[in-house]
């Protein structure tokens, strides 16, 4: 791809108030947190 799939998602969840992390996973790969605000 282009690379651009992160940096796409970044800016979505940022745009509505929320977060991603991103923390070494045992064994292969990352895992990649989301929070997103919950409205009352």
């Amino acid at each position: 791809g282009t690379g651009l799939g992160l940096y796409i998602c970044h800016e979505i969840i940022q745009r509505h108030g929320g977060t991603i992390t991103v923390e070494k996973s045992d064994g292969e790969g990352a895992k990649f947190i989301v929070k997103l605000p919950v409205n009352a």
